[in-house]
């Protein structure tokens, strides 16, 4: 029996913290996209570790697997709860900018406008977000940065 059959059979029996960790196992297989997105989606709606999940959704968006159910689920739970600190930040460093002798710019569009968004994940060592770019094209890239 494959760590993912065991953990569909976990979830159904309603063994929900044994399901996350057969899940949790069953991702670091060789899983098909579908079954990653059911493993990732998951741990994340039972307590699992959250970054395993994003790990994940990042994966399949980059694989090209149903990107925009990816991308909703990315925004459900990692861009919408932390948007309000986000927007926060923005505008306060606006201000700061505003300020700065050496700075030209001073027409920063508000933060509902930007072309970007960014998906915050705290890791062990450091932190890691995920920058979406939507193109003028309708295309979008997302790629990892660290600081």
């Amino acid at each position: 029996m494959h760590a993912i059959e065991i953990a569909r059979r976990m979830a159904a029996l309603g063994q929900t913290e044994d399901a996350v960790k057969a899940y949790n196992l069953a991702i670091n297989t060789e899983l098909g996209s579908a079954e990653k997105m059911e493993a990732a989606a998951y741990n994340l709606q039972h307590g699992g570790d959250y970054r395993v999940s994003y790990t994940c959704f990042q994966a399949l968006y980059h694989d090209g697997f149903h990107t925009e159910d990816v991308l909703a689920l990315m925004e459900a739970f990692f861009y919408t709860p932390n948007v309000s600190l986000m927007k926060d930040r923005y505008e306060r460093n606006c201000k700061r900018l505003e300020k700065y002798p050496y700075l030209f710019r001073r027409d920063f569009p508000p933060f509902d406008k930007l072309p970007i968004r960014f998906f915050p994940m705290m890791t062990i060592t450091d932190t890691f977000h995920f920058m979406w770019v939507k193109g003028d094209s309708g295309n979008s890239l997302m790629f990892g940065i660290k600081w």
